[in-house]
């Protein structure tokens, strides 16, 4: 069985709306390397979009015979795009969620 990685970079933009929109990409990458990360450790199963995304790496390997490592690799941003991507880092980093940026999304950025 093959086995590869799949590095990822991601340059969020900065601007409000637009940092919120690059959230929700930093959210479904870090959903995708989790999901990564569980197959290859054989844990349990997922729940919503991460098991999904398990689903498609089991996919690729039976239909493919390739193990597919994916890793966020490069992060960078400007303005409020670099606190996406810090936080994304971090959570690559220490495992830990992005909910807490999600509120301060939702909390400071939206419109009432």
């Amino acid at each position: 069985m093959k086995e590869r990685e799949l590095r990822l970079a991601l340059v969020c933009y900065g601007g409000i709306s637009l940092a919120i929109y690059m959230h929700g990409v930093t959210r479904e990458l870090w959903q995708l390397a989790r999901a990564s990360r569980a197959f290859h450790a054989a844990s349990g199963p997922l729940q919503g979009v991460e098991a999904v995304y398990r689903q498609l790496i089991e996919r690729i390997e039976d239909e493919h015979g390739l193990r597919l490592r994916i890793l966020p690799d490069i992060m960078s941003g400007a303005s409020a795009g670099g606190i996406n991507a810090v936080f994304l880092a971090q959570a690559v980093h220490s495992g830990q969620s992005l909910e807490p940026l999600t509120d301060l999304w939702l909390e400071v950025a939206d419109v009432d």
